[in-house]
């Protein structure tokens, strides 16, 4: 699944200490990508940093267009981060649910 080739893309900026990707729905595309990232301790990150990483080292489809600093992820008992949670937190979705 392409999300887990997003993550190991970001994952390999040394300001990011986790990251999830997810797809939302985008009124051009169908589809786009939206990350969620913890930053290491005493470092900053903007968007725009980001976004340009992300031109360096993958495909224009690829590049998260939406992203969201956290300071955690939400993740199971084992680890596992929990997608579904974060979907819920993205804005189109509360605007599908009305």
């Amino acid at each position: 699944m392409w999300p887990n080739d997003v993550e190991e893309v970001l994952f390999e900026h040394p300001k990011i200490h986790e990251v999830a990707v997810i797809g939302i729905p985008d009124e051009k595309r169908g589809k786009t990508v939206k990350d969620f990232v913890v930053v290491e301790p005493s470092r900053t990150l903007t968007s725009k940093k980001m976004r340009n990483f992300g031109r360096e080292k993958m495909a224009v489809y690829k590049i998260p267009t939406d992203f969201k600093i956290v300071v955690t992820l939400p993740k199971t008992m084992v680890g596992k981060v929990l997608r579904r949670e974060l979907r819920g937190q993205t804005e189109w979705s509360k605007n599908r649910s009305c």
